[in-house]
């Protein structure tokens, strides 16, 4: 199957969602048509006709949006939906209703050709060598020198959408450029292949996820090899390293309902509580604890929405993006004890979503 990563946009109600009142009628044959959803929608439904795929997950779909129990049963579960999608379609438009295939980058006088938009006409005059032709004058296009920014996508400036993409096997990305990613390459459908302007460092912290999964995977696969091992070669502190790193690049997306701050990183949280068989504490760890509460803020000024959803100690308490800047060495010495610290899920159907409390005493 398919999974379907996207922007949902500013009136959600527009996402043909599905809710209790439509539920039974969208089980039924012709219960949802085509023709009635969102063009982004609509245009991953086609991509997926067209690679032979039978199946899509869409979450606006696929979970009943006004049920908060079946919400948080289908959020314990995300993680397994995206990791073990055969390929995840990565819609880069503004919102659900803008439509993605054959539109995005393309000339706007000629829509219809598969010229780009930012082409530079050059006026040039040339001729035949070693003949008698006089030259003419004509165009040669040209591209400007524009490199390409993956953080700048829309996509990529959604909360949601980071987990979603970074779990994906496969993902292949629709935006400004059309993208393949994969655990062994990554190749742009024209432009240069250079991802060192992506200041968020993205592109290098999904390979050394997808790293991490496959040793994972691995070690589950096969008896000879148990996950202990496997994370004794591979440094149990790169994986925490990695884990501020995505902490960092989530904490600088948008995210509409505050809330959703744990929820919606929650996926990734399941997988690391996996590679590490760490306790999670709302977005920190226990065997960690002393080095992930060495949060901070480029600015002095902390941000809190107005309804609690994380203890003060956590960095999902606050709105600010968060940095993890110049962390103590190995070689140093731990001077604070760790006498008692809990975070209670709100529901045990979602151990790594909201938390109804937590305390901690050092």
């Amino acid at each position: 199957y398919i999974a379907l990563s996207y922007c949902w946009g500013h009136r959600p109600t527009e996402n043909s969602m599905t809710k209790i009142a439509n539920f039974r009628a969208r089980l039924s044959p012709n219960g949802l048509l085509r023709d009635d959803l969102p063009a982004a929608i609509r245009d991953a439904i086609t991509i997926t006709e067209r690679l032979g795929i039978k199946y899509i997950w869409i979450d606006a779909l696929c979970m009943i949006q006004d049920d908060i129990e079946d919400k948080h049963a289908e959020l314990g579960k995300m993680s397994q939906y995206y990791r073990n999608s055969f390929l995840t379609i990565a819609a880069s438009t503004p919102s659900a209703t803008t439509g993605f295939i054959g539109k995005l980058g393309r000339c706007e006088k000629h829509p219809d050709s598969p010229l780009p938009r930012d082409l530079v006409p050059l006026d040039v005059f040339a001729h035949l060598h070693d003949t008698k032709d006089s030259g003419g004058a004509g165009k040669i296009y040209v591209r400007e020198e524009n490199p390409y920014q993956l953080h700048e996508e829309p996509i990529n400036k959604r909360a949601w959408t980071l987990q979603e993409c970074i779990l994906a096997p496969r993902v292949l990305l629709f935006g400004s450029r059309v993208i393949w990613f994969c655990q062994h390459m990554t190749h742009s459908d024209g432009g240069v292949e250079d991802w060192s302007f992506d200041q968020n460092d993205l592109e290098r912290t999904r390979r050394e996820f997808q790293v991490k999964l496959r040793q994972l995977e691995k070690a589950s696969l096969d008896s000879d090899i148990t996950l202990e091992s496997t994370l004794r070669k591979t440094e149990t502190r790169d994986l925490y390293d990695l884990w501020h790193r995505l902490v960092g690049t989530y904490s600088r997306r948008a995210i509409s309902y505050p809330a959703d701050k744990l929820p919606a990183i929650s996926a990734v949280a399941a997988v690391f509580s996996k590679l590490t068989k760490d306790e999670y504490l709302a977005g920190l760890w226990r065997s960690n604890l002393a080095r992930d509460l060495l949060w901070t803020t480029p600015e002095a000024a902390t941000h809190r929405p107005k309804t609690w959803r994380a203890p003060t100690w956590s960095w999902a308490s606050v709105s600010n993006a968060i940095l993890y800047n110049q962390p103590p060495p190995e070689s140093a010495t731990l001077l604070a004890d760790v006498l008692e610290v809990e975070a209670v899920p709100l529901t045990d159907m979602a151990p790594f979503g909201e938390v109804e409390r937590g305390h901690l005493t050092i």
